[in-house]
């Protein structure tokens, strides 16, 4: 099929696990590849890939969800500034947008591109715990303007990991 939809609605549980790619592959609609509203996720291998949004390319963590990942990929996912042009909007979390709880237990957040937090963007009183696994070879670049492309010559913040009012903790 073109186009697959998951609706949650009274589920709070999904588990993935084993050879799994979640892709998308319109990047003409500014969606992330998978946004958590308050569900609870557990993603055991596979890949994320293809996002192309403004927070979180590949995977936005809501406030009120969880997403724990052990093992799998997030990677070539793409945060872009919004369609205005303040300096509030700018695209942040290339591969995951945390503004809930995100535990890293294992896996790969890496070859992902924001303006703010190229691999991961903590926001608000959000929590990433990484216990185990790597966040490597992601990109800070400024978006320029509404048209989402990428301009390396202007300022960025955060290459691999970027924390706003959030907790990021590394254990192991």
């Amino acid at each position: 099929p073109e186009d697959v939809s998951t609706n949650l609605n009274n589920y709070s549980v999904i588990t993935v696990n084993g050879n799994f790619t979640l892709k998308d592959s319109n990047t003409a609609s500014r969606n992330n590849v998978l946004t958590i509203g308050e569900e609870q996720i557990t993603f055991v291998g596979g890949v994320i890939t293809g996002g192309y949004s403004f927070n979180g390319g590949g995977v936005c963590v809501n406030s009120g969800a969880t997403f724990t990942m052990n093992g799998g990929t997030i990677a070539g996912n793409t945060a872009v500034r919004a369609d205005d042009s303040s300096e509030n909007n700018l695209g942040r979390g290339g591969g995951v947008y945390a503004g809930g709880t995100f535990t890293m237990n294992g896996g790969a957040i890496s070859y992902n591109t924001a303006a703010i937090g190229g691999g991961v963007s903590v926001r608000e009183e959000a929590v990433f715990t990484m216990k185990g696994g790597e966040i490597s070879h992601n990109s800070a670049v400024y978006a320029e303007g509404g048209s989402g492309n990428i301009d390396a010559q202007e300022s960025s913040i955060g290459g691999g990991v970027n924390v706003g009012d959030g907790s990021f903790i590394m254990e192991g």
